[in-house]
């Protein structure tokens, strides 16, 4: 990945097409060192910053980063250095906040796990 140049990035089952615009590191993922770099090889894991044409689902949730996405349930959250499934959601997640110390989750889905969400859902604890 270069700096300036245009990508798509895929999250759920849109794509959204985007700029890598800073390069911030890439990480050793055997010591887990922040190496400086300034462009990324396949398979390679960096920091980035990206600009988007459009808004994808991220937030914070319990001191944890949450994105909606193709991957883990269609939400994940990300701890230790991997994506783990926060829930299940049957369909593509557009939207993420946090109300009242709960997660919310928008998009075009009709179940969660056993239940019915009609494309809103809420985490309980």
């Amino acid at each position: 990945m270069l700096p300036g140049r245009p990508y798509i990035i895929k999250t759920g089952n849109r794509q959204v097409p985007g700029t890598l615009d800073a390069l911030k590191y890439k990480v050793n993922v055997n010591t887990m060192e922040h190496v400086a770099a300034k462009t990324l090889v396949l398979n390679e894991i960096g920091v980035c910053n990206l600009e988007l044409d459009s808004p994808i689902a991220f937030t914070t949730y319990k001191d944890l980063l949450v994105a909606g996405g193709s991957f883990a349930g269609n939400v994940a959250q990300w701890k230790a250095g991997l994506w783990f499934p926060l829930g299940y959601l049957n369909g593509s997640v557009y939207t993420l906040t946090v109300y009242q110390e709960r997660l919310i989750a928008g998009g075009f889905f009709q179940r969660t796990g056993g239940f019915r969400a009609n494309s809103i859902a809420r985490w309980v604890d």
